[in-house]
């Protein structure tokens, strides 16, 4: 039986059933669908950065996205993004919270010169997020290297060195039932997943043979050491894998046991215009209790297709420009409400956007500015307006491989989707061809989608919130005396760096505790925090942080980091310059005398907070016709009002007398640069 499915006409009669009838289980099951997703607005975070691999010394320049995970547009929910800089022994080396702009973010993790070489983690999320746990994290693996010769990698000494490969590795092999189970007498594919203990996939061939050893087919793997065969179990026998492994072992895996009565999802994913979806059943299941089909995306469900079987062959066809793009989870539930088969499948019908530049030159002068301009438009040809991000490296240099990359599309599509590791997502999307999405669709087969369990969603058992989202920024801390006890109603100012950004002041709380709540406009700024004090109280000021959350140790290839480091230093090899040469070597220079110059605000106002930022300094010169320090009235306005977008502050300006804060009474005050 074949059926074409138009989803307006199916939606209209899921309506129209239940007004007729009284709720169903599957009613339920849709409306705690809803329900949950309504409750927990799931975020996906994904990180833009400038290149794939960095050296000692270099800048990690990224930009961040955070979007409502049910329609991938920008999310207003959290104001704070987290970002972690982790060692594969799971220490993190740097933590960043950087604020949010209506979903947007930009960062810098700069690199020590005495960081070790070796692969690191990029991690990133929102305070919401950590509700889900961080398989929906965005992470990300790169390498920091040193320097290459022609026989390979030449690693500085370090924790996080990256070692060669041991001998007697040890492989994870798995398979993985088409929707679930195995059914005698239906045809239906099996995929497998051989992994190291790396974690990514191995080629491995192989031979399926049943209890005689009677050989039924054979079977290799495709990409990222994940395949798939086809067959038909047939009752009264049993099947085992023989695998051959990249070491040359064989290894005996058994299928398991194949159910005398079920039901099977398959799915044709090779039409680049619609998808067809296959339910089986067996001969004894058909014309019996109702079955519902309920096809999800990102939680939401799409449609109810409800059947009772009256063909053991059931081809359901839906065009794929009107089911949402990305992973779209086929669930079959029975008339008790309770899954039966499931099966995940891609719908990679997307309306890409069109990026073109233009005004850009040949060619340019050394250090010239450059102008560039940025098209986009949709897919009818229509300007978009958009937040957009560019790197822009010297391809000498920085060799890039595509595939190896994670773009938005396949990182918010695919990655942020599944459960645990998924090996070059990007693979699948870069040069497509039938091939590939056959991977793809192996993929599905393969990785779980696990953002709920169907045991909570049928009895509307939703996650417990922990934490709640960063609704605002906020800078607080408390004020500590010099025994580390709280002292109330101290004064304590914000002032921001930028000339005329503004100062707000607050009073400490019976605890010492205070906080600022930053206005929007102000969250980009940087700011000086400043404690008013008496010169017994000796007080400091101690600002609340956020701690990272822990990280597991991870594992990569050995071969990653000499892959990247060979890429990274082609050009050298040829007598270029690469990213790994921090200095020019000159010719010989004999320095016969020189005069020292120091910036006056430079050498004057640096104190202990860091260099100087101050609008006038004198130095003993200036007040050589001073008789006291009451000249400092013609030279120095002691009063300033301050327009900023803070209002209109007028108080006595700061004065550093030797780098240390000095009041307005001569007190002298604690400062502390965020």
């Amino acid at each position: 039986m074949r059926i074409k499915l138009f989803l307006l006409s199916i939606s209209l009669l899921w309506l129209n059933s239940t007004k007729a009838q009284s709720p169903l289980p599957i009613d339920t099951v849709v409306n705690n669908l809803k329900t949950y997703s309504k409750f927990t607005k799931p975020e996906k975070v994904h990180l833009h950065f400038d290149k794939p691999f960095y050296a000692p010394g270099d800048t990690i320049w990224f930009e961040g996205y955070v979007v409502n995970a049910l329609q991938n547009i920008p999310s207003d929910r959290s104001k704070i993004l987290y970002v972690d800089l982790i060692a594969a022994g799971g220490s993190i080396q740097k933590s960043l919270q950087l604020p949010l702009n209506v979903g947007f973010a930009a960062g810098e993790l700069a690199v020590d010169d005495n960081l070790p070489v070796g692969n690191y983690r990029i991690r990133a999320y929102t305070k919401w997020m950590l509700n889900w746990g961080p398989d929906y994290f965005f992470q990300k693996d790169i390498s920091i290297i040193s320097a290459v010769s022609s026989k390979g990698v030449a690693l500085k000494s370090g924790s996080h060195r990256t070692q060669a490969r041991p001998a007697g590795i040890q492989y994870d092999i798995q398979l993985f039932p088409e929707s679930g189970n195995l059914v005698n007498g239906i045809q239906s594919a099996v995929a497998f997943k051989v992994v190291s203990d790396l974690g990514y996939g191995v080629s491995v061939k192989g031979t399926l043979v049943d209890q005689d050893n009677n050989e039924i087919l054979n079977f290799k793997s495709r990409h990222a050491g994940m395949g798939s065969f086809t067959f038909m179990p047939v009752s009264g026998k049993s099947y085992t894998a023989l695998v051959e492994l990249p070491d040359g072992q064989k290894q005996k895996v058994l299928l398991p046991k194949a159910q005398p009565s079920g039901y099977v999802i398959t799915s044709d994913n090779s039409n680049p215009d619609s998808l067809t979806i296959t339910l089986f059943a067996t001969p004894d299941l058909l014309n019996k209790q109702e079955l519902i089909l309920l096809p999800i995306s990102n939680g939401v469900p799409l449609f109810v297709f409800r059947t009772k079987f009256p063909d053991k062959r059931i081809n359901i066809t839906a065009p794929r420009n009107k089911l949402p793009p990305g992973i779209l989870q086929l669930t079959l539930f029975n008339a008790a409400g309770t899954p039966t088969a499931e099966r995940l499948v891609f719908n990679n019908y997307v309306k890409k956007i069109s990026l073109n530049t233009s005004d850009i030159r040949p060619s340019y002068t050394k250090r010239e500015k450059t102008q560039l301009s940025l098209i986009a438009t949709d897919y009818n040809g229509l300007p978009l307006i958009g937040s957009f991000s560019m790197s822009v490296t010297n391809e000498d240099q920085v060799l890039q491989n595509e595939e190896q990359e994670m773009s938005i599309f396949s990182d918010l599509l695919l990655k942020s989707d599944l459960k645990g590791f998924v090996e070059t997502p990007n693979y699948y999307f870069v040069n497509p061809s039938p091939l590939k999405d056959r991977d793809l669709d192996i993929l599905m087969l393969t990785q779980g989608w696990t953002r709920y369990a169907w045991t909570d969603i049928t009895t509307g058992k939703f996650p417990a919130i922990q934490y709640q989202p960063d609704e605002d920024f906020t800078i607080s801390g408390k004020v500590l005396g010099a025994k580390n006890q709280p002292v109330a109603n101290a004064k304590v100012s914000l002032i921001t760096e930028k000339l005329g950004g503004g100062i707000m002041d607050t009073v400490t709380d019976l605890g010492g505790g205070f906080s600022f709540k930053i206005p929007e406009q102000q969250i980009f700024n940087k700011f000086m925090l400043q404690v008013a004090q008496q010169k017994e109280q000796n007080s400091f000021i101690k600002l609340d942080t956020f701690h990272p959350l822990p990280a597991e140790p991870f594992k990569v290839p050995a071969d990653s980091i000499r892959d990247a480091a060979q890429s990274m230093n082609t050009n050298s090899a040829a007598g270029g310059k690469s990213l790994f040469n921090k200095s020019t070597k000159l010719k010989e220079v004999i320095i016969k005398d020189y005069t020292h110059k120091n910036k006056l605000e430079d050498s004057h106002s640096a104190n202990l907070n860091g260099a100087g930022n101050a609008d006038i300094v004198l130095t003993s010169k200036d007040l050589e016709n001073c008789i006291d320090l009451s000249c400092l009235t013609s030279l120095l306005p002691l009063r300033a009002n301050v327009l900023s977008n803070l209002g209109t502050h007028t108080g006595n300006m700061l004065i550093l007398l030797d780098g240390m804060a000095v009041s307005g009474d001569g007190q002298y005050t604690h400062w502390k640069r965020l």
